[in-house]
């Protein structure tokens, strides 16, 4: 486009020469051609000016070309980008980049634009949902499974959450410090909802209201048998060196009784700090992060969030750059939605029971999305920002299909994958806790695409409870539907344009019958001179002969 451009300004020029030595029709037409082309990648309007030359704006009157052309700029991004560089343009020697996506509204420009930012993004978000499906569940069901010898270190997943965050859990669960034979050695009973913890039967302590406070209590039930820390928004269980060192050490395994097991958010104690997952990620793929808005929010105070709400065909509605208040998540969300400072016009920030963080358009605002351009974070002492940990912008969620990978350990050593289903529920001390042959967890990994999950058409939108296999299917029907809509919408658009190219040509073009009229009419006028012609000269030739 910015070569057609270019072109067409300097056609301008031609044309004005070739007027000045006489004819410019050869200009003219190679001009036309040049805007014809155009036309084919963006909307455009030509207007003549008088004296032949053509000025080229877009639809709703942005210059393109007249002397001097405008210039179009964009930065590609790399393969499996999910954010991308808007197209600006600039005029002449002004650097100064001006917005011009919502000024391209139809052509081939406006097609790929659309495919790019909905429908692949659509596309891109429902494989999102679908990673972070799959990985849940997997890691829901793999998270009760044990393995002979069973783990001497569970070393779980960075949850974003900090030491001072309220515990938030509910129900109950139980840990299990289980020898290589899979014999119990010893039993931690937790009751989220009382708050008690017992080692094999007796009280040892209390949880405390805090993820701090209940690592700290859980590390002194654990006394000889192993210890617990949480550092940098992970939680580690290691048992202790085994006498003598060259034994095969004891290691934990995790049991949720058959109601009222344990709650954050949507996940229980192992899943939700992944001390025992099948597939991780370098960022969060669930955001039930179980947070309330009394928590202190751990973000650096003074730290700038830059947000966008773009409307649905690109343009941006506003950009806003929030300075994040000392406090709690509740003030972050009320620096956001603020009117004024925020992006409060045009939708609100609101955090669920589950501390799933939401952004929905207001009333009537339309098909808005909201884009965070520039992220704050890490989060106290984690590795993720407020866009990974609470998943409020599309492009967050769509990457998590990019980042997942089956455990590095499982995959080096097949044997460490959990097949056994431990019940601690009526086991004693020195019985049997894990057995060898016992394959209830291989079963439970194949039964998590059979259970109903959560799906999300879109952050704060709807959600849906759906199997695996049904979301799958649903997402192949949408892409299917996309491409049949792209296909209807290609042959309407065909049917548009060789309708108006008739018309042109009807204008422009060369109508043989008329010209052989005409060309027959030249012909007999020229017989006719020619005859009055030859009348003259024999008129001529006897008059003289007869002087």
């Amino acid at each position: 486009m910015n070569t057609l451009l270019k072109d067409i300004s300097a056609g301008n020029s031609d044309i004005l020469r070739a007027n000045a030595i006489g004819d410019s029709t050869g200009a003219q037409q190679r001009q036309a051609d040049m805007i014809q082309e155009l036309s084919q990648y963006i909307d455009i309007k030509v207007v003549q000016r008088p004296d032949g030359s053509n000025e080229v704006r877009t639809s709703n009157g942005v210059l393109l070309a007249g002397f001097n052309p405008a210039t179009l700029n964009f930065k590609a991004s790399g393969i499996g980008a999910t954010s991308f560089d808007r197209i600006t343009i600039t005029f002449g020697s002004d650097p100064t980049e001006r917005e011009f996506e919502p000024s391209i509204q139809s052509g081939s420009l406006r097609g790929l634009l659309d495919v790019r930012d909905q429908d692949l993004a659509k596309i891109a978000y429902g494989l999102g949902e679908l990673a972070g499906g799959i990985a849940d569940a997997l890691n829901a069901a793999h998270s009760q499974n044990a393995t002979l010898p069973p783990l001497a270190v569970a070393r779980g997943s960075d949850t974003g959450l900090l030491a001072s965050d309220s515990l938030n859990f509910t129900g109950q669960t139980s840990i299990g410090v289980v020898n290589a034979a899979g014999l119990l050695v010893s039993k931690i009973d937790i009751n989220f909802n009382t708050g008690a913890i017992s080692v094999d039967g007796a009280p040892s302590g209390t949880t405390g209201a805090t993820i701090g406070s209940f690592v700290a209590a859980l590390n002194t039930a654990l006394g000889a048998n192993g210890s617990a820390n949480f550092t940098n928004g992970r939680l580690q269980l290691q048992t202790a060196a085994p006498v003598p060192a060259t034994a095969t050490p004891n290691g934990f395994v995790f049991d949720e009784p058959t109601t009222g097991g344990s709650q954050r958010g949507n996940r229980a104690f192992a899943h939700f700090f992944g001390l025992n997952d099948l597939v991780q990620s370098g960022t969060p793929l669930n955001y039930a992060t179980g947070l309330r808005s009394t928590d202190s929010h751990g973000f650096m105070a003074g730290s700038v969030m830059s947000l966008q709400v773009v409307g649905p065909t690109g343009g941006i509605a506003t950009t806003r750059n929030v300075t994040i208040p000392a406090g709690t998540i509740g003030d972050i969300m009320n620096a956001l939605n603020d009117p004024t400072t925020g992006v409060g016009l045009y939708g609100g920030f609101s955090l669920d029971p589950q501390g799933v963080m939401k952004w929905t358009p207001g009333t009537g605002q339309g098909n808005l999305r909201l884009e965070i351009t520039q992220d704050i974070g890490p989060r106290g002492g984690t590795n993720h920002g407020f866009a990974a940990i609470f998943g409020v912008a599309s492009k967050t969620r769509e990457a998590r299909a990019l980042g997942i990978e089956v455990n590095p350990a499982i995959v080096s050593d097949p044997s460490k994958m959990g097949l056994a289903r431990p019940d601690l529920s009526a086991v004693a001390l020195g019985a049997v806790a894990v057995g060898l042959a016992d394959s209830r967890g291989a079963q439970a990994l194949f039964d998590a695409s059979r259970a109903p999950l959560t799906f999300s058409d879109g952050p704060g939108g709807v959600t849906r409870s759906m199997k695996l296999m049904d979301f799958v299917s649903s997402l192949g029907g949408d892409v299917g539907r996309l491409a049949a809509e792209a296909t209807s919408d290609k042959e309407t658009a065909e049917g548009f344009k060789a309708e108006a190219d008739a018309r042109r040509a009807n204008i422009e073009g060369v109508n043989l019958d008329e010209e052989l009229v005409k060309l027959t009419s030249f012909q007999q006028a020229y017989s006719a001179a020619a005859r009055m012609i030859r009348a003259v000269d024999e008129m001529y030739e006897t008059l003289l002969q007869a002087v």
